[in-house]
C-alpha cells in the first residue's frame, strides 16, 4: 500500500492504524524490554510443552472443579446450619428483590484451553496471557508431571503476568475498532490520545511497566502519524469534525480542494458527465462545508 501510494504521488498516506498498533506495541516496547521479552518467551516455551499434552490439563481442571464444587457444598451446608440456628432469633424478611446475584453479574470469559500468540498479531500475546493467568493451577501441576519444573512460573512472574493483562486489555478495543470494515482515519488523533492517557506513568508501577509505557508515549506519535489527509477526514466526519479549530479546518479544505482543481479531480465548469458530475458534487459539498466554517 506504501509503494501504490509513492507511485501514485499521494501527497499524505497513512499507514494501517491496526498495524501501526501493532508495532507499537511489539516493536517499540514489549520485545524492547528484557524482563517481558524473556517473560513473554517463556510463555510460549509452556505452550508448546503441552501443546500435545492437552489431556494433563483437562484432568487437572476436572479435578479443581471437584475441588471447587466440594468447597462450595461445604460453604452452603455451613450456611443452612447458621440459618437454622439463627432463624428462631430473628424474623425472616422476604425480599423479592434478592436472588442468585451469580446469575445478575456480567459472566467473565475463562480460557479452557492454552492459546499461542501469533508474531504478526499482537492481541494474541494477550490471548496467551489471559489462557496461562487462567489455567495457573493446571498449568504448574502438568508442567511438573511432565518433568518441565523449570518451566513453572514463580510468584513475580505470575504477578508480572496479571499486570500484562491489565494493562494490554486498554488496548484491545482500540485494535477491534480501528480493525473493523469502517473508516478509521478521523480517529486516529482520539487513539493517540487514548494511549498517552494510558501510558501515563504512575509512581507505584513496576520498573518494567514504567519502561513499557515510556517506549510506547515516546514512539505514539511515530506511529500514528496526524497528516493533513488524517486531520481532512476528521473534519468531514461528523463525530471528530469539532476536534479541529474552525479556521484551521478551513484553510486545509481550501487548500485540499484547490490542489484537486490543479490535478484537474475537481472543475470549476459546468459537469458535463457523471464522472465530473460525482466530483463537481464532492467540490459543492466541501465547499459548502468550508463556508459553514467560516460562518
Amino acid at each position: 500500500m506504501v509503494k501504490a501510494s509513492k507511485l501514485m504521488k499521494v501527497d499524505h498516506y497513512q499507514h494501517c492504524v491496526a498495524h501501526s498498533c501493532h508495532l507499537l506495541l511489539t516493536v517499540d516496547s514489549l520485545n524492547d524490554v528484557t524482563d517481558v521479552r524473556n517473560l513473554l518467551l517463556k510463555c510460549r516455551n509452556i505452550v508448546s510443552s503441552l501443546h500435545f499434552k492437552s489431556y494433563l490439563i483437562e484432568n487437572e481442571m476436572a479435578a479443581t472443579a471437584d475441588r471447587t464444587a466440594m468447597d462450595r457444598l461445604n460453604e452452603r451446608i455451613s450456611a443452612v446450619f447458621e440459618v437454622d440456628e439463627l432463624d428462631d432469633t430473628y424474623p425472616v424478611v422476604d425480599n423479592e428483590d434478592s436472588g442468585d446475584n451469580d446469575d445478575n453479574q456480567r459472566r467473565v470469559h475463562q480460557h479452557t484451553t492454552l492459546k499461542l500468540s501469533c508474531p504478526t498479531r499482537w492481541n494474541s500475546t494477550l490471548v496467551m496471557l489471559e489462557s496461562i493467568n487462567d489455567l495457573y493451577n493446571e498449568v504448574q501441576n502438568a508442567l511438573k508431571k511432565i518433568g518441565h519444573v523449570e518451566l513453572c512460573l514463580h510468584a513475580d512472574e505470575i504477578d508480572m503476568v496479571k499486570q500484562l493483562v491489565t494493562f494490554l486489555k486498554e488496548f484491545q478495543l482500540l485494535t477491534e475498532l480501528v480493525s473493523t470494515s469502517g473508516p478509521t482515519l478521523s480517529f486516529v488523533s482520539l487513539a493517540e490520545l487514548k494511549i498517552r492517557k494510558v501510558c501515563k506513568v504512575n509512581p507505584t508501577d513496576d520498573d518494567w511497566l514504567k519502561e513499557i509505557k515510556t517506549k510506547i508515549a515516546a514512539n505514539v506519535g511515530r506511529r500514528l502519524v496526524s497528516n493533513n489527509a488524517a486531520k481532512i477526514q476528521r473534519i468531514l466526519d461528523p463525530d471528530t469534525k469539532s476536534i479541529v479549530e474552525k479556521n484551521t479546518a478551513a484553510t486545509l479544505l481550501q487548500d485540499a480542494i484547490q490542489k484537486c482543481c490543479d490535478r484537474g479531480v475537481l472543475s470549476m465548469q459546468q459537469p458535463q458527465g457523471i464522472v465530473v458530475f460525482a466530483f463537481d458534487f464532492l467540490y459543492t459539498s466541501a465547499f459548502a462545508l468550508t463556508v459553514g466554517l467560516l460562518h
